[in-house]
């Protein structure tokens, strides 16, 4: 579940940047062991697709988020490799969360962290690659530690289809 903050403001950004486009709230399923998509993605009253939508921030530096302690007193190192792992985990668990639903099936990962970037999720490749099956139609990084920069990654033919006809600049 992302926090009402957060779901506001790409509510906002979507409907700024995105003519016609409304991201409808999904009620949160009363089952815990239910889990719900966040938005219904909705063009001239219809639902043209389904959106989860995950959070990155940045962690306390300790070895329990995959630091490791550096020569001087207060250094820390982080592993190459932990960012990339981070953004994949919420990949997974957004799949999850959208398997049960029929409409085209949308990403958005919101960055807020200073540390992870583009290059971290273009990493994720391999992960995306393994989960074809699960028919992710499209991925959206919106970077909000760069003015909030959109990136799109096309997952599916539909997908390609959603990004041109909805949600490029000329849409």
């Amino acid at each position: 579940m992302s926090d009402k903050k957060d779901i506001e403001f790409i509510k906002s950004l979507f409907e700024k940047k995105f003519k016609g486009i409304l991201l409808k709230k999904i009620p949160e399923s009363k089952k815990e062991t239910e889990k719900t998509a966040d938005f219904e993605v909705i063009f001239n009253n219809e639902i043209i697709a389904i959106a989860e939508l995950k959070k990155l921030v940045d962690v306390e530096p300790c070895e329990d988020n995959g630091y490791k302690k550096g020569k001087v007193i207060g250094e820390w190192w982080r592993n190459g490799n932990l960012d990339p792992r981070k953004i994949a985990r919420k990949i997974k668990e957004s799949i999850k969360q959208l398997s049960s639903y029929n409409h085209p099936k949308i990403i958005i990962l919101l960055n807020e962290s200073f540390i992870i970037d583009e290059s971290d999720y273009l990493q994720t490749k391999n992960i995306k690659d393994k989960n074809k099956k699960s028919k992710i139609d499209l991925y959206i990084w919106v970077n909000k530690t760069k003015n909030n920069i959109i990136l799109f990654d096309i997952g599916t033919e539909t997908g390609k289809t959603l990004h041109q006809k909805f949600l490029s600049k000329d849409s």
